[in-house]
């Protein structure tokens, strides 16, 4: 018996073999597809490990995903998932049950997306009060104040308008909502349009139902009713209650989660500055730390090779200004000690008040070489006094130098034409005609 293989597989193997070495060509290899890997369903993932992961995303995360297509929708919101996964999420988010006709989903997604309701703008509020997240637009143009209804809408039939059983609040899920911040605080009560219209045309059917207010079974129905709304508008208000605190604990939460991520990216920006080795310490944290602009709270907390040359370009023109205004002072300092000793010198010299006006001044003393380089000299060295002696002890070189050379420079500026050489030198003339009789009035 043969033991060979058919021609028909080894025809196949062969021509596969053959495509591969023929396509082995660097040009081939690139243009040749990739097979991509086929990730199993969400349905056909164990349950248990599917619930795994999803419990490591954060609220926000697990609400996006559920939006993702229908797929996403069905595994993520069913009675199943009701019970075992966005009830585990509330608990531990230490939320309050839902409100009655609420599933754990939508309280959810209620407590932690922050789209308004009505137009989808972001950053919109919470108010548990009417169960409603709103922006301030959507609030003001929604709400009805109660001091705009009627007295009589909540009347049964028969009933005295004096009784107070017109009072919507008692029926309507209400907040104190504050339209203006003048003429101090709003004590209204204000309710959602939508919520309120609803109420009122349940209660106005009933009402119909019974026109003389005889009839028993229909007067039962709205005293039940009554009862059902006051009831369920007293559960709301307790719950409202318990949710404003854990809406503010919930953002302290946030706000420590985010200034704690803030430390530690400032702290790695800070170590890739220095990291850098052309930039002093003290300058790097003055210039990044809590309160730099360009730097808030998020998520990141360290900064990627990808970012760093975001964040280079955002933060070291500061760096750099903070170092340059360091160094100006520096060499400020450097120079009102030299000034300083300067002028002390030159006070103690047995002169005439306007031959004083001959000596250098301080933009003269400014240009000086030997004061240059001590002021120009590197910011982090110390100079230590022997340094500023040396130029102390210089002082009347620097000024006899100074005048002569100023002198052969006015020299050189007067035309010698029609002078002879035994005539008076004619700075001295100048001198002498141009002396002040009074040093305030050549200051000035």
């Amino acid at each position: 018996m043969s033991t060979s293989t058919p021609s028909g597989a080894t025809g196949a193997k062969t021509s596969k073999k053959a495509r591969t070495a023929a396509s082995a060509g660097p040009r081939d290899a690139i243009s040749r597809p990739r097979t991509r890997k086929r990730l199993p369903s969400l349905h056909e993932m164990p349950f248990d490990i599917f619930l795994e992961i999803l419990l490591q995303i954060d609220p926000k995360g697990l609400i996006n995903l559920a939006r993702t297509n229908k797929d996403a929708r069905k595994a993520l919101v069913n009675p199943n998932m009701e019970k075992t996964l966005w009830k585990r999420v509330r608990e531990e988010s230490e939320a309050t049950e839902p409100p009655p006709g609420w599933s754990e989903a939508k309280w959810i997604s209620f407590l932690f997306v922050s789209f308004c309701f009505s137009c989808g703008k972001a950053n919109a509020t919470n108010d548990f009060y009417i169960l409603k997240r709103l922006c301030n637009a959507c609030k003001k143009a929604g709400v009805v104040a109660e001091w705009a209804l009627p007295r009589s809408s909540w009347l049964a039939p028969g009933e005295a308008v004096n009784n107070d059983s017109y009072l919507a609040h008692d029926y309507v899920l209400y907040t104190r909502y504050r339209q203006s911040i003048r003429g101090g605080s709003d004590t209204s009560k204000y309710y959602w349009n939508a919520d309120l219209n609803a109420t009122l045309s349940a209660w106005k059917a009933l009402c119909a139902n019974n026109p003389g207010g005889r009839a028993v079974n229909t007067v039962k129905e709205l005293v039940e009713f009554k009862e059902e709304r006051k009831a369920y508008v007293r559960d709301i208000q307790r719950t409202a209650l318990k949710m404003v605190k854990w809406e503010e604990k919930a953002h302290r939460q946030r706000r420590n989660y985010l200034a704690s991520n803030k430390e530690l990216l400032v702290a790695s920006i800070r170590k890739r500055f220095a990291d850098l080795d052309i930039y002093k310490q003290e300058d790097i944290e003055k210039a990044i730390n809590m309160k730099t602009t360009g730097i808030g709270g998020s998520a990141a907390t360290e900064v990627t090779n990808r970012t760093w040359k975001t964040w280079r370009a955002k933060l070291e023109p500061s760096i750099t200004r903070i170092r340059d205004t360091r160094v100006r002072g520096i060499r400020q300092i450097r120079m009102d000690k030299i000034l300083d000793q300067w002028d002390t010198w030159l006070a103690s010299l047995p002169l005439p008040a306007f031959e004083r006006l001959t000596y250098p001044d301080s933009r003269d003393i400014w240009h000086l070489p030997e004061v240059t380089s001590i002021r120009e000299a590197n910011p982090d060295t110390i100079i230590d006094d022997s340094a500023y002696h040396a130029i102390f002890n210089r002082f009347p070189n620097i000024a006899s130098s100074f005048v002569s050379n100023k002198r052969i420079q006015l020299r050189e500026m007067v035309p010698d034409w029609g002078r002879h050489p035994t005539d008076l030198d004619p700075l001295e003339l100048a001198t002498g005609m141009e002396e002040p009789t009074d040093l305030r009035v050549r200051q000035a």
